[in-house]
């Protein structure tokens, strides 16, 4: 595997990916799931949610308990072969690429969860990202924006780190550069003589350049938690959870 320019394209459909980040737990996307539909009610039955860049699912199989109809959309094609086999009711999963029209909508709700935002090295990408959700979500509908809390990350970033996980050596190094935060990942597996190198960009956007990001486009912030157990946010919080509403 070489690094290029869009490194997602190939990153995120690898089974060395889905073992370095395996303690992403199901549990977690439940219990954001459970919190979210009775803190906001919102409607059920004959709606659409979107789980936009789903990946493995979890947020997928967690909201499909809630009575809507469920379209999970991510660029790896295994993610989504994955997905089609859990058989989950009402849901419809397809490979897309995010920065293009999102197909089946009008949606109620667009959750993007984990991060999977910001990849692009050119931020109008980003933009242009947040215009096709804002065209895919009925007049009213909610979109739902789970990014890392960056301030908090500078202030805790770890420079390196040896991860050792299914037999396979995971070494990391952490920087911030030219407005990314950046993670290089080594990955050496040595059962069946693989070594590769891989860079993970992510857009440094401080909270209030993301809401000005998101809000340009044509949304209203609504509310905004630190947590998947949605907890105040604050200087200490993990995550910045964002729910906007289309205006």
């Amino acid at each position: 595997m070489t690094n290029t320019k869009d490194w997602f394209a190939t990153w995120f459909d690898s089974e060395y990916y889905h073992m370095l980040y395996d303690h992403r737990s199901q549990h977690e996307a439940d219990t954001f799931a459970h919190k979210f539909v009775h803190h906001n009610k919102p409607k059920q039955g004959q709606v659409k949610w979107l789980d936009l860049a789903c990946g493995k699912g979890r947020f997928s199989i967690a909201l499909s308990k809630y009575d809507a109809d469920i379209v999970g959309l991510d660029l790896s094609a295994n993610s989504i072969a994955h997905n089609t086999d859990l058989d989950i009711e009402r849901a419809d999963f397809r490979v897309h690429d995010m920065r293009h029209s999102l197909p089946l909508s009008p949606y109620d709700i667009v959750f993007n969860m984990f991060t999977s935002f910001g990849y692009f090295e050119n931020p109008d990408e980003n933009t242009t990202v947040i215009r096709q959700i804002h065209r895919g979500l009925n007049t009213g509908g909610l979109f739902v924006m789970d990014y890392m809390h960056c301030e908090h990350i500078v202030q805790y970033l770890k420079p390196s780190e040896h991860l050792t996980k299914f037999g396979v050596q995971f070494d990391i190094k952490r920087t911030i550069s030219r407005g990314m935060i950046r993670k290089t990942i080594v990955v050496e597996d040595q059962a069946n003589d693989i070594h590769f190198e891989v860079e993970e960009t992510v857009r440094f956007y401080s909270v209030q350049e993301l809401i000005r990001l998101v809000e340009g486009v044509g949304f209203k912030l609504e509310q905004q938690w630190g947590d998947y157990d949605l907890s105040d946010f604050g200087e200490e919080s993990p995550r910045n959870i964002m729910v906007f509403k289309k205006i």
